[in-house]
């Protein structure tokens, strides 16, 4: 997102945990957005728009350490809400959800007007949070835009399904073996969309500037993958003869098909600009190399 906006000219500020700066030119704020003073750490700009991304993204995870996720996420959105409400009304706020939301979704594709059925703690503290800024944008009357982003993916990613195989093909490559086990049945299906593209749609959304006070949009690539054939790819981009062996077992929290309708994001002038295939390869370029420096 930080890159995609500077490319555009934008000036940006950015709060994170981390103190090295992953990009010069920008100003950026050190430490816990749970409980940063923002009115007294972040400079006085014209703000148009800002991208909460922060949170945890593990399902798993969620399921070992439940109130861990929540805290994650829940206070920092409300601590930005009453920040931004109070000093920057007109700044709209993105707040990054998740697919989760949906569950199991009764039928396909899935738009935003289904039901919330979340089946994990992840899913559920999503829900919440989506519920707290519906409430606080009427309450306060300030403007926030909800985007549910399905199987994001990208260099850099470590954590998930391409990184949890990335890591299973290079073990196997090293020690000789033709075959990698997998979770589930490889029947389930996922909406993958590039890292770049969630990145795009946000820019997009934030510049067509929404007549809504508050919105809710899927950011996805609005096409159903079978995993199996997904992992198939992905070790043929490793350039090994391993094939993956499925298991069959159902993880708990693990929806068993998902594709998204965008036509609402599609409204807005988005597509997505980067195919399957071709991140898939970029992908698999970037996780040998850090796996081989390890």
């Amino acid at each position: 997102m930080t890159s995609l906006l500077l490319s555009h000219g934008y000036e940006v500020i950015t709060i994170d945990r981390s103190s090295s700066p992953l990009f010069t030119g920008i100003f950026s704020i050190v430490g816990n957005l749970n409980t940063l003073d923002l009115f007294s750490c972040v400079p006085v700009r014209n703000y148009s728009a800002c991208f909460h991304f922060a949170g945890s993204s593990s399902v798993p995870a969620s399921f070992d350490h439940p109130l861990k996720d929540f805290i994650s996420i829940a206070p920092a959105t409300l601590n930005l809400i009453l920040f931004l409400s109070k000093r920057h009304p007109d700044c709209r706020l993105f707040v990054g959800s998740s697919a989760a939301v949906y569950g199991n979704p009764p039928s396909l594709p899935i738009s935003e007007t289904f039901p919330l059925a979340p089946i994990s703690p992840y899913g559920i503290h999503k829900t919440l949070v989506e519920n707290l800024c519906a409430h606080y944008s009427r309450l306060l009357c300030f403007p926030i835009s909800i985007l549910r982003i399905f199987s994001a993916y990208g260099a850099g990613q470590t954590k998930q399904l391409l990184w949890d195989t990335s890591k299973k093909l290079y073990e196997a490559s090293l020690l000789g073996l033709d075959s990698i086990r997998m979770w589930g049945t490889g029947e389930e299906t996922r909406d993958f969309i590039h890292a770049t593209d969630v990145a795009r749609a946000a820019l997009c959304l934030a510049e067509c500037q929404s007549n809504h006070l508050f919105d809710v949009l899927n950011v996805a690539g609005g096409t159903q993958v079978k995993i199996a054939e997904l992992v198939e790819d992905l070790c043929l981009s490793w350039g090994y003869a391993i094939s993956p062996i499925f298991g069959g077992e159902v993880r708990i929290g693990d929806p068993v098909q998902w594709c998204a309708d965008i036509s609402n994001l599609n409204k807005y002038g988005y597509m997505p600009s980067i195919l399957l295939d071709d991140g898939l390869r970029d992908y698999v370029v970037w996780a040998k190399n850090i796996l081989s420096n390890r």
